[in-house]
């Protein structure tokens, strides 16, 4: 089964080609479209995306390049925020610090992609921004919160 990636080069056309009609609809995409790439495809132009803080990571991949002469990985900031995590949690007292209920504090923690927390049940969430598509790159419609609600926990 072949694999697919919204940001590879085919699926654009193959929409166009296909007959999609995108004009009065909004385009979703995943943070896949975080790709320099997808805003120089004008079929996805103004579409929506959720993505972490773009200038957060600007910030990361600056200091990054100082220090290791070369531009990092997206996926570094979860290694980062996981070390960040752990050295956090281990000034804590002795058996108390990574305890189940620290670690699903419903206020979360701070990372460089922003807010994220542990449910109950094993899963993460995460207070993403959303994005828009230009020609110019990406345009933050909507921030990322910087705190989560408590309600519906």
């Amino acid at each position: 089964m072949p694999r697919y990636r919204l940001t590879d080069p085919e699926i654009p056309p193959a929409l166009a080609i296909g007959g999609a009609a995108t004009r009065g609809v909004k385009l979703l995409g995943t943070g896949l479209w975080d790709d320099p790439s997808v805003s120089q495809e004008p079929l996805l132009a103004d579409g929506w995306f959720a993505a972490p803080p773009p200038a957060s990571f600007r910030a990361f991949a600056e200091h990054y390049r100082v220090v290791y002469n070369a531009p990092p990985p997206r996926i570094a900031t979860l290694g980062y925020d996981a070390i960040s995590l752990i050295t956090l949690l281990s000034r804590g007292q002795p058996f108390e610090r990574f305890t189940d209920a620290i670690l699903t504090d419903p206020n979360g923690f701070s990372g460089v992609d922003g807010i994220f927390r542990f449910r109950d049940d094993g899963s993460a969430e995460r207070g993403l921004a959303i994005l828009e598509v230009s020609p110019n790159g990406f345009a933050v419609v909507d921030p990322a919160p910087r705190s989560f609600p408590q309600a519906g926990f």
